[in-house]
């Protein structure tokens, strides 16, 4: 049986570029499902972030690098407003700008949306990083072992969403992928000369993460070349062709000359070239945006100008280091982490300097530095030093040192450069991995020999790493399912971008100039549709800055987009009342009239399902009817309140991998409430209705609501009216519903209410302003101004 195994296994390493084939469509495999997971058959935005560089390279598709779209002639003269500055930052600020210029381009070309193609290339991504991941491994160790090993590792590794690693399409993932690539260039390549412009210049601009992927390889280099000018001198010293170095000086002065002949290591004509070309890129950089045509803005607004200030660069690092100091020492208990909203600023004020209570909590150094793991990161770097393998250890070396250097520097940049860290503790770990399954494989009959004692600790300390590998494996995997879920389940939003852009290239839209009547921040989901670059457009912070603007004369051309009042909560809030949004108006002493049909004498049941009132707020509202000219209250003076719970819109994908079929039904079980995406209530009425009648009123005793959801009216488990405002045409809205206020009828109107203000203060620009709805894709939804003010108001 043994002869036939091994016959077997020896048949098998005799197809080295077959395994590592068969292992690389294995990674390949797993990270494409991962992706289908997180985005197959769902509609609407992406998140915030990834939104923000779709509509990136939306508007590369028909502009050029620095070329102005219609969207910036209004938004010029708020760039540099103190107020307006931050609401118009995301037209200018272009800081992920290769990849997305790659893929609005491409979008042009093929005639797709920007979209679709920043997800087809999150797929030739990964082949990338898959490709990069094998031109490094390969040369160091056993091949093909080592290889297999590292598409095993790698076949289950996401990252995390505060450093994104390989989980979404943006800016910074593309960026880790080009550094591996240069990775390899730099340290592998032989025509490195070649290839090496065709990276670096794309990875600068790539993302900040690309500027510093750059410094990590320069730093690198620079270690490599002094390890090898050190090994250099010794040999000489050891084969008695050079004289016996007994002083460190003289070690110096030899290490010196040995940098600066023409047989210097080879790491340092890269470091040297490597350094100039990069800093020609910068000054070329520089010279653009220090001139008139500072045209977009790059890496400027983000992290420069924040480390320019000498002094507050030093308190911050002598109050980094102090933190760090007691959080190793345990005197103080650990604080709790603080939201990393304002990382772009540096102050002298040590409360805000959590940089490395950032890096602490947000990833798994602590897990890969002090926690289950330190044994596995302890043994693979002891390997790497045995093995004499000096280029993991220099980029070990060099993206540890610039990992915590950035957490003192900036509270962002130490959690944000833990990727490049992971990224090389993980080929240290292959190594150690791929050494310790060969080292057993080859003592595989020898490992009990008597007095071979060492062999029996070398076996004893590489089964204990190979078990710490599986375990570390499985946690990569668990974090993998766990990042597919919340990737696919955190977008609450959902909308019909296709019946958007529809809408938008309608004759009587077309020239017409957009508003966004959301905070700010969340105009990137709207301008990552296609189009919306060539038409004017406004934010909310605009107007306040130029109050003229808010007249009904100036807005009535403007098609205004807003979201449902219900979908703005966070996670810690339990209901999501007063909440930021849009929603219909039930006015105070006012009517909304319901055209019901007929409906005959008898009783009713009337709902109101995730509405966004709240409970305080449900019962000023009375249900009314119409019989012989009077009106007559048929409700109860009471509203039955029943808590309920909003589910996801999205469901399972129709394929499931094993562990996602196992971790949907642990969720299931152990946590149902995980599908829901808000809390909120039902509330019934019962309605007794005397005689036959068309129309059900409902008036609103106090002061203003607003509301969104279902309305229905049943008899007998039987639905005999429902009006659905998430998701009802507008047409079917508009002629189902409509308002009466001091005896003058309008149709149904939309508010945004004045003390719903929780993203920002700059809303009451819409104070007295009502809208009527002309068109619903969901949660997004158009409006046109309506031009008459309602007297009395009271928001």
């Amino acid at each position: 049986m043994k002869r036939i195994m091994d016959k077997i296994i020896d048949r098998i390493k005799s197809y080295p570029k077959t395994i590592a084939a068969v292992f690389f469509a294995l990674f390949l495999l797993t990270q494409f499902y991962s992706i289908y997971f997180r985005y197959s058959e769902m509609s609407g935005p992406m998140q915030n972030g990834i939104s923000y560089y779709i509509a990136l390279a939306s508007y590369f598709n028909g502009h050029g690098y620095f070329d102005k779209a219609k969207i910036h002639e209004d938004a010029e003269k708020y760039w540099k407003h103190p107020e307006t500055g931050i609401a118009v930052f995301h037209f200018y600020s272009f800081h992920g700008a290769s990849p997305m210029y790659l893929a609005g381009k491409l979008a042009g070309l093929l005639g797709l949306s920007a979209r679709d193609v920043v997800n087809w290339l999150h797929y030739v991504g990964i082949a990338l990083a898959g490709l990069a991941l094998f031109l490094i491994v390969r040369p160091e160790g056993k091949f093909p072992l080592n290889v297999a090993v590292a598409f095993i590792v790698f076949a289950f590794y996401s990252g995390n969403i505060c450093y994104r690693g390989f989980i979404d399409p943006s800016p910074q993932f593309f960026s880790t992928v080009l550094w591996m690539l240069s990775l390899w260039v730099f340290l592998y390549a032989k025509r490195w000369y070649i290839y090496s412009p065709f990276l670096i210049f794309p990875l600068f601009f790539s993302h900040v993460s690309g500027v510093y992927g750059i410094l990590v390889i320069v730093t690198v280099l620079f270690l490599l070349g002094t390890v090898e000018t050190v090994l250099r001198i010794k040999s000489k010293e050891q084969s008695g062709s050079g004289k016996k170095i007994n002083n460190a000086v003289r070690f110096l002065v030899l290490a010196l000359k040995s940098t600066c002949s023409r047989k210097r290591s080879s790491f340092f004509n890269k470091f040297v070239i490597l350094v100039v070309f990069a800093g020609a890129m910068y000054c070329g950089y520089k010279a653009i945006h220090c001139s008139t045509r500072n045209f977009p803005v790059f890496l400027e607004t983000h992290i420069f100008p924040s480390l320019c200030d000498k002094n507050a660069v030093a308190e911050r690092m002598n109050s980094s280091l102090k933190e760090m100091r007691d959080f190793l020492l345990k005197n103080l208990r650990e604080p709790e982490l603080p939201p990393a909203s304002n990382g772009n600023k540096i102050t002298p004020s040590s409360l805000s300097s959590k940089g490395l209570v950032f890096l602490f909590g947000y990833t798994d150094f602590k897990l890969y530095f002090s926690g289950w793991f330190l044994p596995l990161t302890l043994g693979s770097i002891l390997i790497c030093v045995r093995k004499k393998n000096y280029k993991y250890l220099a980029l070990f070396v060099a993206t540890f040192c610039g990992c915590i250097f950035s957490a003192l520097l900036q509270d962002t940049l130490g959690y944000r450069t833990f990727q490049h860290l992971e990224i090389s503790l993980l080929l240290v770990y292959i190594f150690g991995l791929h050494e310790c399954i060969g080292f057993l494989w080859k003592h595989r009959n020898s490992f009990w020999i008597k007095n071979e004692q060492y062999l029996k600790t070398k076996t004893a300390g590489a089964i204990a790493m190979l078990v710490l590998g599986a375990v570390f494996i499985l946690y990569l995997s668990y974090l993998q399912v766990a990042n597919d879920f919340c990737n696919r389940f955190y977008a609450r939003r959902t909308w019909n971008s296709a019946a958007i852009n529809s809408y938008l290239n309608l004759p009587d839209n077309k020239t017409r100039p957009v508003f966004y009547m959301g905070p700010s921040i969340c105009s990137r989901s709207l301008l990552s549709l296609d189009g919306l670059w060539n038409r004017k457009f406004y934010v909310s912070e605009m107007l306040l800055a130029t109050p003229q603007k808010t007249s009904d004369s100036f807005l009535k051309d403007f098609i205004f987009f807003a979201e449902n009042v219900k979908n703005y909560k966070t996670s810690s809030e339990l209901y999501s009342f007063k909440r930021y949004g849009i929603g219909a108006i039930f006015p105070k002493n006012g009517f909304v009239f319901l055209n019901t049909g007929t409906l005959p004498a008898g009783e009713y049941l009337f709902s109101l399902n995730d509405s966004g009132i709240s409970p305080e707020e449900i019962n000023q509202l009375k249900i009314y009817t119409k019989i012989n000219g009077q009106k007559y209250c048929v409700s109860e003076s009471e509203w039955k309140q029943i808590p309920d719970t909003v589910m996801s819109p999205w469901k399972l994908p129709s394929f499931l991998t094993p562990q996602h079929f196992i971790a949907a039904r642990c969720i299931s079980v152990v946590k149902p409430d995980y599908w829901g995406i808000r809390k909120t209530f039902t509330y019934r009425a019962h309605l007794k209705i005397p005689e036959n009648t068309e129309k059900i009123i409902i008036g609103n005793d106090g002061p203003n609501i607003s509301f969104v959801g279902k309305i229905e009216i049943s008899r007998n488990s039987s639905s005999l009216f429902l009006l659905n405002l998430d998701s009802d045409s507008s047409e079917d809205i508009n002629r189902s519903a409509s308002l009466l206020r001091d005896n003058k009828a309008s149709p149904l109107l939309w508010i945004i209410p004045k003390k719903i203000n929780r993203a920002t203060n700059t809303f009451g620009v819409f104070a007295n302003k009502y809208f009527v709805l002309d068109a619903n894709f969901g949660d997004l939804k158009a409006f046109k101004l309506y031009p008459t003010k309602l007297s009395g108001s009271n928001k």
